[in-house]
């Protein structure tokens, strides 16, 4: 019958400590049946030119017949497994998690008040702010599915992350406070875009946020309380994200139609390699602190669309810009995670559930057409994540 470590006090040797005889520790291992035996160990032999620990007292004694009639001497590799005991090929595991995250696309503000404006009789203008789409924390899920494998106890997950957050914001001008747009192309008067006086803003937000990601990584320990959790895969996004505008001109200043309106459409994939690692800090039996941290390459294609259209004039609603931009590129994402977590074994399974702050950044992911060099903005998502997870 052969014996597999999945937990030990004693985690970490090298080559030349190979022969020498340590202070007696405590050891727990495995057979394949699932059957547990704690017990204790002296000294690290050899078997076969590979690193071992020879057993020297078992504590359960009625686990003494497993060992009765097999080797005594069970072998332990540098960085053993961390990952729950396997048997046969591989098992299995699910995660589940609810997300409350609060999602924001850096440079949608769609009206500022206070714009630069002539003095009148010498008084200064009040001072104002930029008007910001109202980003809130919403829900969404999170779901994986994934194997450990035998082989060095690899594993291989799957993960799928479902947001779909949105807003809406409007605001008036007033005596105090001059109303103004950066969004406007001006087709009528000569003037800048930013300068177009408007009565009344309103803007309305909306993002399909779909993100797959596969790993390929290996849970193991680096110290006696420490297991680190490297990995290697790929990222595939689809995220959508929609835009309008609505805006009533002062109709004092432009008599050509008084109210805008703008469509804008981004349609997003993509699509490359992932990296990160899991870092796990064991502080008692069942509680442990855990941090994530991933970093992904993307060949990402946008496909961009923006359609203003003029209500009000002489000849009927008028659409006086239509555009559309398509274009491959590489775009960055940066992923982190912190929290705690609580681990539960059982002799044929194991569950864990866990609570941590989430946070993820997508660099220049605004690419809605706009009058000015200055709109791109990330995209950045963070927030609660509560998860559990089942091995059986």
């Amino acid at each position: 019958m052969r014996f597999r470590f999945f937990w030990s006090d004693i985690l970490n040797f090298s080559e030349d400590s190979i022969g020498e005889t340590t202070a007696e520790e405590k050891f727990r291992i495995s057979d394949q049946k699932n059957r547990n035996i704690e017990g204790n160990f002296i000294g690290i032999g050899s078997n076969a030119d590979e690193p071992s620990f020879q057993v020297v007292s078992i504590q359960d004694e009625k686990f003494n017949d497993i060992l009765a009639d097999n080797a005594k001497v069970i072998k332990c590799y540098p960085n053993p497994s961390a990952a729950p005991k396997v048997c046969g090929t591989a098992d299995f595991f699910f995660t589940a998690a609810f997300i409350y995250w609060h999602a924001r696309q850096d440079n949608l503000e769609y009206a500022e008040t206070s714009s630069v404006r002539p003095l009148v009789n010498s008084v200064s203008v009040s001072k104002g702010e930029r008007k910001d789409v109202n980003f809130r924390f919403e829900p969404g899920f999170k779901i994986g599915f994934g194997g450990i494998f035998q082989y060095d106890g690899w594993d291989l997950y799957g993960n799928y992350t479902w947001l779909n957050p949105g807003s809406h914001r409007s605001s008036t001008s007033n005596d105090q406070h001059t109303l103004r747009t950066r969004w406007v192309i001006p087709t009528v008067l000569d003037a800048d875009a930013k300068e177009l006086p408007l009565q009344r803003a309103k803007a309305k937000w909306r993002m399909r946020f779909n993100v797959l990601d596969l790993e390929l990584g290996r849970n193991f320990f680096v110290g006696q309380k420490v297991t680190m959790r490297p990995y290697l895969g790929f990222k595939l996004a689809f995220i959508d994200q929609d835009y309008k505008l609505d805006y009533h001109l002062d109709t004092d200043i432009l008599n050509f139609g008084n109210q805008i309106e703008i469509d804008m459409d981004q349609d997003y994939i993509g699509f490359g390699i992932r990296t990160g690692v899991n870092g796990c800090w064991m502080v008692s039996k069942y509680w442990s602190i855990f941090g994530d941290i991933a970093v992904s390459i993307l060949w990402s294609r946008f496909e961009d669309a923006r359609k203003d259209t003029t209500k009000g004039t002489l000849l009927g609603d008028l659409v006086t810009y239509n555009t559309e931009h398509e274009f491959n590129t590489l775009k960055p994402v940066l992923e982190s995670t912190i929290g705690i977590r609580y681990t539960k074994e059982y002799d044929n399974w194991q569950f864990y559930v866990q609570a941590g702050w989430e946070e993820q950044v997508w660099f220049s992911h605004n690419q809605f057409p706009s009058p000015h060099s200055d709109h791109e903005g990330n995209l950045v998502l963070h927030g609660l994540t509560a998860q559990f997870g089942f091995f059986f």
